[in-house]
């Protein structure tokens, strides 16, 4: 457990960092829990995933989109899924177009692994 706190430590030091490692096991989660044989290694590793998930969405996203989660529950995806939601209009304001915009692309990537995630 000593070893989770550090990564998690480690992540708020490194928040670039921190996101691409998240993305990563995104990928190998999903890749998991999409083999009915790896599900349950899948199940186990999700938690982990979330605390560190919640952890990228409140130093790295509330950093970059200038904004703060919109829930204290809130992980990425379900920020994502707001941007796309409260900003498919097209605007004017550049700092909406760009969370808009950044929502859109990840969700394209995050998507290609689990279809519909976002």
């Amino acid at each position: 457990m000593n070893e989770f706190l550090n990564l998690l430590q480690w992540m708020l030091e490194n928040p670039l960092q921190g996101f691409a490692l998240l993305f990563t096991e995104y990928m190998i989660l999903a890749a998991l829990y999409g083999q009915k044989r790896f599900r349950t290694l899948a199940r186990i590793g999700a938690p982990f995933f979330l605390v560190q998930d919640w952890i990228v969405n409140l130093a790295f996203m509330s950093a970059i989109m200038l904004d703060p989660p919109g829930s204290p529950l809130e992980f990425v995806t379900g920020r994502m899924k707001r941007y796309k939601q409260k900003y498919a209009i097209a605007t004017y304001n550049p700092l909406e177009a760009w969370r808009y915009g950044f929502a859109v692309l990840l969700c394209r990537a995050l998507n290609r692994f689990d279809p519909g995630h976002c």
